[in-house]
């Protein structure tokens, strides 16, 4: 028989072991933190947290812009200017004598709506709408309701929570209308032959009803403005005036003159015509009471002998006689003061007395005008 090889014989399995190898704490913590850092801040994780920030970041602060603007804030003490008034058109609502205009208000809502309001109410008169039905007379409005319903306010979601003052006073009162005459000012016949003839000869007068009756109702006066025409007025012969405005003696925005103007017919006579003219000079003279008092004797009164460019005007033939320089008249043009001893240091200045021909008279601004002097002691002047 053949040899037959011999067979491995099977070995027993080996157990191997392995030690734990421990390393220190120190080096694990290190390692760790090592190994975050690696995956934290690797290029592709910055770049990842730059795009991410990049909307995120003004996502952020557009949220909360957002919310800080949709967030109700106060605004106390905003001033507010009421303008009262009535759907009535036979009615005049205003505020009654003493009533302060503007109040203050103390208005809540989002921070851009009360900007805007705030800012409204500076530029505009907040309207107060009057019930027609109110009788003449005077009434309390209270304006925390009144106000609260202002469309501009409501549309902007805006609450008015506190009025000061909580109410006012106001006045209402009836439009009514008389006819009133048209007359000529004294001061614009004095050239006339007769009274202008006015057309139409009276005109309607509307307004509050109790301010017409207390200028005087329907014995109003309309009185036209003859100012435009003085040429006219000088010019002897007839004359045919249009558009001569009229007004009458009271300052109130409801009152209203229907129609505003009207024409004249004029007759200006020869004898009565005027004229107008600048005098180069007038003399100056100086007045004392009848018992000036011992200090007259001491202190003499000094200024200027002559007023410069006196506008006088009067009838034509007193203003030629003025320019001519052959005439003598038996008391001299002159402007006189009256000396006041009572303040030597510093005498007010005084107003002057015009002393002119019959009929010739200065203008206002020139009548107006006052002479300022001073005094000096009589023992200074020569002997």
């Amino acid at each position: 028989m053949p040899d037959v090889p011999p067979q491995p014989q099977p070995r027993e399995p080996i157990e191997v072991t392995y030690a734990p190898v421990r390393r220190p704490l120190r080096k694990r913590l290190g390692w760790a933190f090592r190994a975050w850092a690696r995956d934290t801040f690797s290029r592709e994780s910055l770049v990842s947290s730059l795009k991410s920030l990049l909307w995120v970041a003004p996502l952020t602060v557009l949220i909360w812009v957002y919310a800080e603007r949709e967030e109700d804030v106060p605004l106390p003490g905003v001033p507010v200017i009421l303008e009262v008034r009535s759907s009535e058109p036979t009615k005049i609502v205003r505020l009654a004598p003493g009533t302060a205009q503007t109040i203050h208000v103390d208005i809540k809502g989002r921070q851009v709506d009360v900007e805007q309001v705030k800012d409204w109410l500076q530029a505009n008169a907040v309207p107060i709408d009057v019930s027609r039905n109110l009788t003449p007379g005077e009434h309390q409005i209270y304006l925390l309701s009144e106000l609260n319903r202002d469309p501009h306010i409501v549309s902007k979601g805006i609450t008015i929570s506190n009025c000061i003052p909580a109410e006012v006073t106001v006045n209402v009162d009836e439009i009514h209308e008389y006819q009133i005459e048209v007359k000529a000012r004294p001061e614009d016949t004095k050239t006339l032959g007769g009274p202008p003839i006015f057309n139409p000869p009276k005109v309607r007068i509307s307004g509050p009803r109790a301010v017409l009756d207390a200028a005087g109702g329907p014995n109003l006066v309309a009185y036209a403005n003859f100012e435009p025409f003085k040429q006219q007025l000088t010019e002897p012969g007839k004359h045919a005036l249009s558009a001569v405005a009229v007004s009458v003696p009271i300052n109130d925005p409801h009152v209203r003159l229907m129609p505003p103007a009207v024409s004249a017919d004029i007759d200006v006579t020869a004898d009565k015509a005027e004229r107008t003219i600048t005098l180069p000079y007038l003399r100056v003279l100086a007045a004392y009471r009848q018992d000036p008092g011992p200090r007259a004797d001491q202190y003499k009164p000094v200024f200027e002998p002559t007023l410069t460019k006196v506008t006088v005007t009067g009838p034509e033939q007193q203003i030629a006689l003025l320019q001519d320089p052959n005439y003598t008249p038996t008391a001299a043009p002159a402007a006189i003061f009256e000396v006041n001893y009572s303040d030597i240091d510093n005498p007010a200045p005084a107003p002057l007395i015009f002393h002119l021909p019959p009929g010739v008279h200065v203008l206002e601004q020139d009548a107006q005008r006052k002479i300022t002097y001073s005094f000096k002691l009589r023992s200074t002047e020569p002997q």
